[in-house]
């Protein structure tokens, strides 16, 4: 999955194949074929944005994330450990938000998958069930086709998932219960859970609505903390990433320190880049750059 002598990496085979025929069926191809806007899409809960997004920005999302597991730069150890850790077997609720085309959930288990195919990892059965939550009704189509697409291909290497993709508003406290609520009843014998934050940076700093969104980030990370459970925040690596909304992070982790902490709170952000494969322009490469803080949601043990 890494081309040293090119210093490219590729996504995983399985998840661009599926990417590709979504492309296809869903007449995106001309779309596709325009030139990558130098602004990436942030999408939006309409079909056009949600469009743009899928096309423009999905691999990107999916790379970042296939980055942080991977860690190929050596730039990101605390992160990859805590999901090599959480994804190595076993049982396992990933709370994915928002998320979009779902390109984190799959960008980590095809990751997965191709490595054991590859013979780099044992499979060990990993029983994952996916709770993700989304505003846009196109996006979590999206999602739920790519995740039937490549089910049985993470099958084939002992990955087995079911999954809720559903609505989520993180402005609204009635959907952000009832999204809770669904964790917690998918997580009642699953052990582990892992939540991933990613790409919610447009939306809470561009569209200035981190104070709105407060009661409810600091409610989902209370009633996700558990005996071993785990975070991790991913963000393109841009200045409003960097100066705006993870300090805003580190206060409200702060906040809540009987329930979430970051894993090392005298460390910087773990910063890392890598450029791509482009899945329908190979060989043109696109770079993928990632700001990330890992967390961890383990109840009651405030320092």
């Amino acid at each position: 999955m890494w081309v040293s002598a090119s210093g490219t990496m590729k996504l995983p085979p399985a998840l661009v194949d599926a990417y590709l025929g979504a492309i296809s069926a869903n007449g995106l191809d001309e779309l596709a074929s325009q030139p990558r806007p130098e602004d990436a899409p942030v999408g939006g809960p309409s079909q056009q944005a949600t469009d743009e997004h899928f096309v423009h920005s999905f691999d990107g999302s999916v790379a970042r994330t296939q980055l942080a597991y991977l860690d190929v730069g050596g730039d990101l150890p605390t992160t990859s450990e805590i999901l090599q850790r959480f994804l190595s077997g076993g049982e396992l609720c990933i709370a994915d938000v928002p998320c979009g085309a779902a390109a984190a959930s799959l960008a980590l288990l095809c990751t997965v998958a191709e490595l054991r195919e590859q013979n780099k990892l044992p499979r060990i059965p990993l029983n994952v069930h996916i709770v993700g939550g989304e505003i846009s009704s196109p996006a979590r189509v999206y999602a739920n086709i790519l995740l039937d697409d490549v089910k049985n291909r993470l099958n084939a290497q002992g990955i087995f998932f079911t999954k809720d993709i559903v609505h989520w508003d993180v402005l609204d406290q009635l959907s952000n219960t009832s999204f809770i609520e669904k964790i917690v009843l998918s997580n009642n014998s699953k052990g582990q859970l892992l939540i991933i934050v990613s790409n919610f940076n447009g939306f809470l700093t561009r569209s200035g609505k981190k104070e709105e969104a407060l009661p409810q980030i600091k409610e989902l990370f209370r009633y996700c903390s558990g005996t071993t459970n785990a975070g991790v925040w991913i963000e393109p690596d841009m200045k409003k990433a960097k100066f705006d909304l993870f300090p805003w992070l580190k206060k409200i982790v702060k906040s809540l320190s009987k329930f979430v902490q970051l894993v090392d709170p005298h460390s910087t952000d773990e910063v890392s880049l890598v450029s791509f494969e482009v899945p329908f322009s190979a060989p043109t490469t696109a770079t993928a750059r990632i700001r990330v803080i890992p967390m961890d949601l383990i109840r009651g043990n405030a320092q």
